[in-house]
């Protein structure tokens, strides 16, 4: 087995940051809110990868300790399909993650599902990179209303 076409794809293949428990927590205690990352879908669909469940499970663990935590959860696209198809994408995305989140034991009215669409992106252009910062779930806290 050759390493050199390993080791390309490695460079060439952008690795996403998976969010931690503390880095959430820290987040929102700092800010209001998270941009949440490691929780994806297959693509074009709002089908959770295998993966998500590990940071899905910390979301869970957080809400736990911080009982007056309430959150908008909210999905954001990266614009590779048209507006319509990105705020529905994202819009059935979050209401996965509330389901989920519901479904292993956070109170439903904790939780609010809100689509973006591609409309608020944190990085700029069309790269891989950019499209996988893009492409995510965003927490932002209710409590301080």
């Amino acid at each position: 087995m050759h390493l050199l076409p390993l080791l390309l794809l490695w460079v060439l293949v952008p690795v996403q940051q998976v969010s931690s428990a503390s880095s959430i927590e820290a987040d929102v205690n700092r800010t209001g809110g998270a941009l949440v990352y490691g929780i994806t879908f297959d693509a074009d669909t709002a089908s959770l990868q295998p993966g998500s469940e590990k940071v899905l499970q910390q979301l869970v663990v957080l809400m736990r300790e911080h009982t007056d935590w309430r959150f908008e959860i909210q999905g954001h696209t990266a614009g590779s399909g048209g507006p319509a198809a990105n705020l529905a994408a994202s819009r059935q995305r979050a209401r996965v993650v509330v389901d989920w989140l519901v479904v292993h034991g956070v109170e439903a009215e904790r939780l609010v599902a809100k689509a973006y669409g591609d409309t608020r992106p944190v990085a700029a252009g069309s790269s891989d990179e950019a499209r996988l910062l893009n492409s995510r779930v965003q927490l932002r806290k209710l409590n301080e209303e």
